[in-house]
């Protein structure tokens, strides 16, 4: 019966002539086989007044849900998190609790922070080995929590368009990308040729193959002469390019 009552205060479930009937937000939350309370988290932080929706601010959004798991990480001090609090308060749609009135929220708080921490690391393409030696956090547990953060920021994308959130159904979509790919959103395009990794991306991007024209325009040659692009991926690259409108 709670559980009845929690989904109708969110307004996931509704009584039609005397029967319960899941709404339209409870049928997607249902589809998208995420707990009811991800949802009623990720609305809550939609409706929340923050200055600029910012990579931090979607990933906090994330990293507060059930369905984003806390993973162990060993160099991530108190005053470290303490310090990236105070540099990104503004940007956080969700607040901390009191620490003495509410001490286990307030460690799950920042047990969800130092997750908002690891993402960003890794959507703005610090390496995997450098995320190890600076917040201890290992390959198989950034692998468990950037999967489990993409398919969140894509059902959040798709609440979004369902209840009219239109400021955040355009940066989620991005950010599902981003946390897929592990990139920054220039390299978007790039990534999602098949080959295109993280690494070889930055490196055409660097070399000035930006967009897939550039990539259109440029010779099997000029693309060899991109560190980590050998003739095999830069032909694969070409046959790519070549079955685009």
């Amino acid at each position: 019966m709670r559980a009845v009552e929690f989904l109708d205060k969110h307004g996931m479930v509704e009584f039609v002539d005397g029967t319960l009937s899941a709404t339209k937000l409870g049928k997607r939350v249902s589809e998208l086989y995420i707990d009811p309370l991800t949802a009623v988290r990720l609305i809550e932080a939609m409706k929340a007044k923050v200055e600029e929706i910012t990579t931090v601010t979607l990933l906090q959004m994330l990293c507060m849900t059930p369905d984003v798991p806390s993973i162990p990480m060993a160099r991530i001090p108190f005053e470290r998190l303490a310090n990236y609090y105070e540099k990104h308060k503004e940007e956080l749609p969700v607040k901390p609790p009191d620490p003495d009135e509410e001490p286990e929220a307030y460690e799950a708080y920042l047990e969800a922070l130092k997750n908002v921490m690891v993402l960003e690391a890794w959507v703005n393409e610090v390496s995997e080995g450098d995320m190890y030696e600076r917040l201890g956090v290992e390959p198989g547990d950034l692998a468990a929590l950037r999967e489990k953060a993409e398919w969140v920021c894509y059902s959040a994308n798709q609440i979004a368009n369902l209840i009219k959130a239109v400021d955040f159904i355009n940066p989620l979509r991005v950010m599902t990308e981003r946390l897929r790919h592990g990139v920054k959103e220039e390299l978007i395009p790039l990534v999602r040729l098949e080959g295109i990794g993280r690494v070889r991306a930055r490196a055409l991007y660097t070399r000035g193959f930006r967009s897939i024209e550039d990539l259109k325009r440029a010779s099997v040659d000029e693309l060899m002469s991109v560190p980590g692009i050998g003739p095999q991926i830069a032909r694969r690259i070409k046959e790519q390019l070549s079955e685009m409108p």
